[in-house]
């Protein structure tokens, strides 16, 4: 009975765990801001966010 409560409270839990681990990810909060201001095209997203790789800024935009 127990391990079904802790399955239905782990499933309960889960979106939330999945955004949180969204965002802690290196550069996503200032690829948010930029799209959130208007750069949503790749190249402007890339000039905008300083120091971040061309490779990153794929897998960050993927896991959006």
């Amino acid at each position: 009975m127990e391990t079904c409560k802790k399955q239905s409270l782990k499933k309960s839990i889960c979106p939330a765990r999945r955004v949180l681990n969204l965002l802690k990810g290196k550069f996503t909060l200032e690829i948010l801001s930029e799209i959130i201001d208007g750069n949503i095209h790749y190249s402007s997203l890339l000039r905008s966010v300083e120091g971040i790789n061309p490779r990153i800024l794929a897998q960050r935009l993927h896991d959006f």
